[in-house]
């Protein structure tokens, strides 16, 4: 196996909704049936197979399935990816993953098994995530015919998210990736929304992140924010509660300093728990009120003066986990990761691989590759451009060419300047 120190290590969690049809409902159509002008495309008299048929990629959950409709769906996902020769974690009736008891399943070597501490990381996982919402956007397979009664009834779809294991940077990665993508859209109508998110853990294996480079991690993200930012759309930029930007809305973007963070983590550490919080009420407090964002210089130097994981962490900390989250430097995680919360679930496999392995690139270069003075020169160049108001999306493009990272440019369709 490639050794995950020099190539990197990554992890996804797709979210997306899994659609099913209860067969339980086929006797309520049998009774609306009988009422005039109703109209079904199902008559109640078909078996689950010809329902699959009619509705693909719709499970239909019996009516003998005791009613944790979820759990059900959850689990057959599992055995559906298990018969297709995966290797994926039980989940229990909690909807938690747990590592398998079946102790043939449990001695099964993967080839991810050397890439992360944790054992539930060697494997897939699939859980439920109650942040994925269905509000206004539900469209059924739109070359379908329509079924008004049964489109009611899928409403009720549950959020699903699948959690890959720590996967080596490698086109066999990328090729399982793939893999499982295509057995999910066999089984399910992938349907994702603004709700849903794609999530990606960066690391280097079972190897911690150290003190230089996770330094020199968080401040090239910081100052990269708002130009990354332009790959997304704008419902996952700026102030989405689930990814707010470490550039607009963390401690070192207000102003708070090295030696707040320190003094703060003491005061955790020590169980106190006053009124004064700048962790959880920042807003306003800094500078009677003035919510303009200290310049990146002034931030970074803060960044660059943490001694210790955690302070660096404390210093990307907003009110929710944000866009490029450092919590788990500071939570007691085994090997931590640097989790990019900020794109959005796509049905694209090609565009969910590129923005992995530009996630991954862009860490490696941070922690392996760039100097100090590599550091300052993409500073002043992001500096410049936010103080003169440049055309932040067209910036991007000379900032990938001056990190080596055309080919990450190209794969995620960076615009390139104007002639």
């Amino acid at each position: 196996m490639a050794d995950p120190t020099a190539r990197g290590t990554l992890g996804f969690d797709f979210k997306f909704f899994a659609t099913s049809i209860l067969q339980w409902t086929v006797e309520k159509i049998r009774a609306q049936a009988q009422r005039s002008g109703f109209s079904s495309k199902i008559t109640g008299q078909e078996t689950v197979d010809e329902l699959k048929g009619m509705y693909p990629g719709c499970v239909v959950v019996g009516a003998d399935v005791p009613f944790k409709k979820q759990y059900f769906l959850l689990q057959q996902l599992v055995d559906y990816l298990r018969q297709k020769g995966l290797h994926v974690n039980d989940i229990d009736q909690e909807m938690i993953p747990r590592v398998p008891q079946d102790p043939a399943l449990r001695q099964q070597q993967t080839r991810f098994v050397g890439n992360a501490t944790d054992a539930r990381f060697h494997r897939w996982s699939v859980t439920d995530d109650d942040t994925v919402n269905m509000k206004g956007t539900f469209d059924p397979r739109r070359h379908q015919p329509r079924d008004t009664y049964l489109e009611s009834e899928m409403k009720g779809c549950s959020g699903v998210e699948i959690v890959s294991p720590a996967l080596t940077d490698t086109p066999e990665s990328y090729q399982e990736v793939a893999r499982v993508f295509n057995m999910v859209k066999n089984l399910y109508f992938l349907h994702v929304n603004e709700s849903c998110g794609l999530h990606v853990h960066v690391a280097f294996g079972p190897h911690t992140i150290t003190m230089e480079p996770l330094r020199k991690i968080a401040c090239l993200l910081f100052t990269l924010d708002p130009f990354i930012a332009t790959l997304h759309p704008e419902h996952r930029t700026g102030g989405n509660p689930n990814c707010p930007s470490i550039r607009k809305y963390s401690n070192a973007a207000r102003g708070w300093t090295f030696k707040d963070a320190v003094k703060d983590l003491n005061r955790i550490r020590m169980g106190e728990d006053d009124e004064y919080d700048p962790l959880y009420y920042q807003m306003g407090h800094k500078a009677g009120g003035n919510l303009e964002w200290v310049p990146i210089p002034d931030a970074l130097d803060e960044i660059k003066a943490c001694k210790k994981p955690e302070e660096v962490a404390w210093l990307l900390q907003c009110e929710a986990r944000a866009n490029y989250n450092f919590c788990p430097f500071h939570n007691g995680t085994l090997n931590p990761t640097i989790e990019f919360r900020e794109h959005a679930m796509t049905g694209d496999v090609a565009r969910v691989i590129a923005w992995g392995r530009f996630c991954v690139a862009l860490v490696r270069y941070a922690a392996l590759e760039m100097s100090d003075g590599d550091l300052e020169e993409i500073v002043e160049i992001c500096h410049d451009a936010e103080s003169e108001e440049e055309d932040s999306k067209f910036k991007l493009w000379e900032l990938f060419e001056f990190m080596d990272l055309q080919d990450s440019a190209v794969d995620l369709r960076v615009s390139r300047p104007p002639a």
